[in-house]
């Protein structure tokens, strides 16, 4: 499994999926949380193949209209 969590709520997170661990709604196994690296891009600019990948092959609808 993987979660993305910011410092301040990584213990609520980790209390909540050791309940969930207990309840055997997740699978049992070692709790590890790791730093990730901030990757930013300014290289997807939003073109209408993005949408048209968001709208119709994904099932979600966008703000943007497609045409």
């Amino acid at each position: 499994m993987l979660a993305v969590v910011c410092d301040e709520h990584k213990d609520v997170l980790g209390q909540k999926l050791v309940t969930l661990q207990e309840q055997g709604k997740v699978p049992t196994g070692q709790i590890k949380f790791e730093l990730v690296k901030t990757v930013v891009t300014d290289c997807v600019i939003g073109m209408n193949e993005d949408y048209a990948d968001i709208e119709l092959k994904r099932g979600v609808e966008s703000e943007r209209r497609l045409g």
